[in-house]
């Protein structure tokens, strides 16, 4: 006997395989009707899928049946989404992201089968399986927790655009059972005087001395100092003005707006730096007389501060491996160009410079994102702030006697 009607609408009993059907009615879908059925054990059972569906219909949180996988979906967000509202260096992250960790683990997977389980074992999987092999055949390390964390951000983007186009129902992500990995915050490497001073007297005529100074001295970040040129540092006002950040992405150099509001500002050159920049401004200048063709066609006034013996701009990239390169051949202690803004801060703190000032020369948006990048390197204990308070009690009683 073939499926009959049971007394409840939509439910339907099938007396030989003795099972209760739900039709699922979805609507007109791509100008055809959609309906779906599923198989139940239990009346109540196929009672209760039918009333939820149906109020499910009328909340409008159906998701449409479909065999979309992970990968088709991450890669129709990926080009309708983010290359059209990230920057560049976001989108070339998320694009490691999807196709070197999640498309190779979750691709296959139909995106209405992709669960908590799944996405649990995959944050699993990542933090402790090699990421990878060299060319020795070498494993790599697996993947830190802050790393998966960005897996994570990106996961619940994209599945959360997935749940507004009704392909899926929720958010796996969304469970209250599935953590972000734990983020772990990043120890802060910096020099002190002496460490910077010997680094100032190794870069000497360096092409990379005056990115040193620059950021040694004023704390500009890497892609800042990358995207300065010329036009942009008056000798005669001794101050530059921050306006532009070149960085590396998809194997290009690109320019991009500054991070944020305040980070377009004009700096003060301090002496040290103004003598560097003004003698590798000439240095360039010879440079173009000695090598004439071979050189850079762009106007020396227009061009970088930063550039190679044949006048083209050094690739952030290369900026940071060949500083790299630089204190491990003089056994300095390992540290980053960011690390170089960290000391600028450090060195600020120690002198007494307010909070408010070093971030208005590091270029935060406020004082708050200052506070939280260097908490721990302002405020080791509160031996400072007694002190300052101790101070205070003492020359305020000297004035009574």
């Amino acid at each position: 006997m073939a499926r009959e009607k049971t007394n409840i609408k939509n439910v339907y009993y099938d007396d030989e395989k003795k099972l209760y059907y739900a039709r699922l009615y979805y609507g007109v879908v791509d100008g055809k009707k959609k309906t779906e059925w599923e198989t139940f054990v239990k009346k109540s059972e196929a009672k209760t899928r039918v009333n939820n569906f149906e109020a499910d219909k009328i909340r409008e949180e159906l998701a449409i049946p479909s065999k979309v996988t992970v990968k088709q979906w991450l890669e129709q967000w990926y080009n309708d989404v983010v290359l059209y509202n990230n920057e560049i260096t976001t989108q070339e992250g998320y694009k490691t992201i999807i196709y070197k960790h999640l498309i190779p683990k979750l691709g296959n997977m139909q995106l209405q089968k992709l669960t908590e389980k799944h996405i649990k074992k995959y944050y699993k999987e990542k933090q402790t399986e090699p990421n990878g092999y060299k060319k020795n055949g070498e494993p790599k390390p697996p993947l830190s927790s802050n790393t998966v964390r960005k897996h994570h951000t990106l996961l619940m983007t994209a599945l959360t655009a997935a749940k507004e186009e009704h392909l899926i129902k929720s958010n796996p992500l969304e469970s209250k059972t599935l953590k972000a990995p734990e983020y772990v915050k990043p120890e802060i490497s910096f020099y002190d005087l002496d460490n910077l001073l010997k680094l100032f007297d190794i870069v000497y005529d360096n092409n990379i001395e005056p990115a040193i100074y620059l950021a040694g001295t004023t704390a500009l970040r890497r892609e800042e100092i990358s995207g300065l040129r010329w036009d942009c540092v008056d000798f005669k006002k001794h101050d530059m003005l921050i306006r532009r950040s070149d960085v590396r992405a998809f194997n290009k150099i690109h320019t991009k707006k500054p991070k944020n509001e305040t980070s377009t500002r004009r700096i003060s050159m301090p002496d040290e730096l103004y003598e560097v920049l003004e003698r590798h401004k000439k240095m360039q200048y010879e440079n173009k007389k000695l090598m004439g063709d071979a050189y850079n066609s762009v106007d020396i006034e227009k061009n970088y501060v930063i550039v190679d013996d044949l006048g083209y701009q050094i690739n952030p990239a290369t900026l940071s491996s060949s500083f790299l390169k630089l204190i491990r051949k003089y056994d300095l202690p390992s540290v980053s160009l960011r690390g170089l803004r960290h000391t600028v801060a450090s060195v600020l703190n120690d002198n007494g410079m307010t909070l408010y000032d070093i971030s208005k020369l590091l270029g935060h948006a406020s004082t708050d994102i200052t506070s939280k990048v260097y908490v721990e390197m302002f405020s080791p204990d509160n031996r400072k702030a007694t002190q300052t308070m101790a101070n205070a009690i003492s020359a305020a009683k000297k004035k009574t006697k």
